[in-house]
């Protein structure tokens, strides 16, 4: 409970979603303005990133560019 407070005391959150909300009442959304192509190609990027963040590999690769 204590991460959505934080969340929803951030001032640029708040103002995003007053920014999002007022769009939305503007122009209406279309199923058609989405990019699905550049939704699926970002759900896989980031499941690749937690797969390896799961398996140490992004440390293990810090560690070899760092030394």
């Amino acid at each position: 409970m204590a991460v959505v407070k934080t969340i929803v005391k951030d001032r640029v959150f708040q103002i995003t979603a007053i920014i999002a909300i007022l769009s939305c009442f503007l122009a209406r959304p279309r199923l058609a303005d989405i990019n699905f192509t550049t939704l699926w190609s970002l759900l896989a990027m980031m499941t690749t990133i937690q797969i390896f963040e799961h398996l140490h590999v992004l440390d293990f690769l810090a560690l070899e560019l760092s030394s």
